[in-house]
């Protein structure tokens, strides 16, 4: 939601400084600044991807595979169970409440209108009489009433109060109303109130909305000089002997409005306004301001790699073995790569597989798989064949070196649930095995240098064993690729209740030694 608000608070921004810096252009002009600054608050921002401006390539995390004859730990895969709140669901109400609001609004006028329908009458003859001959547009004389509107949307209804026929400024009020209904105004209007009662609580928005029906009114004013030649004069005589009166329709626009605005309205009309280079410089340059606003969060995944999505692939495996039954657990974190995790989805309903996803509240997206035929666990993995991650699934000796000799040092950090965790450092040698006994457990570990996006890493098959009645038994074999100089970590177990691990953490950084 921070990123929703930054954008939009930005863009909007910038439009009541392109109100500042168009001070002399038209008031049209100035009136779609203010309905494109609102329409942006539509936009939700934060779910958009701009991967097609800016891609994002599929790169592996630091701790980019593991393999485990354990499965690995469920809260990578589900969900908390613990009640977290969420600016999103206050978002929501805020929003459904404004619905409620505008519905309101909509129901209001209705009723408004039925009643003003009871005391009028359509009185077509008065277009001739005050020079418009041709025009059809029906037209509502309502009794009581000194001022003027119109309603509807495709078939319009101009309502004038009867006081207003015995007026000499009669002519230009029904001129104004024809060119609100030229420019589609009630539209306008119908919009603007619809995104004021959703953001009924947003201050940036209601300055717009305020700005936008000014600026509808002063273009409707600057239209209808350019067609009557004496609309100015008319227009002051009315504005100075009228003004509004409560109880006015909120999705029409009323031609005699607050008295500090109508005086305004004639000082308006006395200077022209036209479209200068400056005020082309100055829309050019805030739009591209604008759209820098919305390209930074998308270049900023770039950047800040720890606010990108990452996603964490879990694939489970049951393996029979004769009476033995097991489950090998492997999987990734990386980033990137959503055509290959979007291949996985579909060929996991293709396959009798089951696969869950969820996102943790650090913007996780998990994703685990269960599998009962290794078969099907090797056709899910080859959608990574021609990816970048180099996800594969391992066979006996599949991962090798042609440089056997090549010497390694690694940097071994052990914890088992909160115990201390137990630091040691292993001298191997590339593809073969080597191991340490450490209290009552056994570390067997087979580095190999392999490539990975085009740079050298380590494949880390290790097999960890505890000692149990005096014997030792295998806990896990995990496997890990991660690149050289770089810890990855292994975490075979889970969290409790109190947010404490229960399992084997192993970090693992292999060195070179020359």
């Amino acid at each position: 939601m921070f990123e929703y608000f930054l954008i939009n608070g930005i863009l909007s921004l910038l439009s009541l400084i392109a109100l500042t810096t168009l001070n002399n252009a038209p008031a049209r002009l100035k009136f779609f600044v203010c309905i494109a600054a609102l329409f942006f608050w539509l936009i939700p921002w934060q779910l958009i991807s701009f991967d097609w401006v800016f891609p994002e390539p599929a790169v592996l995390r630091t701790t980019v595979f593991w393999e485990s004859v354990r499965p690995l730990s469920n809260v990578l895969a589900q969900p908390q169970n613990d009640w977290v709140f969420h600016w999103e669901w206050l978002f929501i109400s805020a929003l459904m409440f404004g619905l409620i609001l505008f519905a309101f609004q909509i129901l209001k006028q209705r009723h408004l209108l039925k009643q003003w329908h009871e005391k009028s009458k359509v009185n077509q003859s008065l277009w001739p009489r005050f020079g418009f001959a041709t025009e059809k547009t029906p037209l509502r004389v309502v009794a009581d009433y000194d001022n003027a509107f119109v309603s509807g949307y495709f078939n319009p209804v101009i309502w004038v109060g009867e006081r207003q026929l015995k007026n000499e400024t009669t002519r230009s009020i029904l001129q104004h109303e024809l060119v609100h209904i030229k420019h589609h105004d009630n539209f306008y209007l119908f919009y603007i109130l619809l995104i004021k009662s959703l953001f009924w609580w947003n201050p940036l928005v209601r300055l717009l909305v305020s700005q936008a029906r000014v600026y509808i009114e002063l273009s409707c004013d600057d239209a209808c000089r350019r067609s009557m030649p004496d609309y100015q004069e008319y227009l002051a005589r009315a504005l100075l002997q009228k003004h509004q009166k409560n109880n006015q329709p909120v999705l029409c626009t009323p031609f005699f409005l607050r008295e500090k605005f109508n005086l305004y309205r004639i000082k308006q009309l006395s200077k022209e306004f036209k479209v200068t280079s400056k005020h082309i410089f100055s829309i050019t340059l805030l739009t591209l301001l604008g759209l820098l606003t919305v390209a930074i969060p998308a270049t900023s995944k770039q950047i800040l790699s720890d606010a990108a999505t990452i996603t964490r692939l879990e694939i489970i495996t049951a393996i029979t073995d004769g009476d033995s039954k097991h489950e090998r657990s492997m999987g990734g974190e990386f980033r990137g790569a959503e055509s290959e995790v979007q291949k996985l989805y579909a060929l996991a309903s293709e396959l009798s597989v089951d696969v869950s996803t969820n996102i943790d509240e650090e913007n996780i997206r998990h994703i685990q798989v269960n599998s009962n035929s290794l078969v099907d666990t090797k056709k899910l993995l080859a959608v990574f064949n021609d990816s970048p991650l180099k996800i594969f699934f391992r066979e006996e000796n599949k991962t090798g070196s042609a440089n056997s000799s090549q010497r390694l040092l690694i940097d071994l950090n052990f914890r088992r649930d909160q115990e201390k965790a137990v630091s040691l450092t292993l001298a191997a040698t590339d593809s073969h095995w080597t191991g340490i006994e450490e209290g009552d457990y056994l570390f067997r570990i087979r580095p190999s240098v392999v490539n990975l996006q085009g740079r050298e890493a380590v494949s880390i098959v290790s097999e960890i064993s505890e000692k149990v009645d005096g014997a030792y038994q295998v806990v896990a074999t995990p496997h890990v690729v991660t690149a050289l100089n770089e810890d990855a970590t292994i975490e075979i177990g889970e969290k409790n209740e109190k947010g404490l691990y229960k399992g084997l953490s192993m970090t693992l950084n292999t060195k070179r030694v020359d």
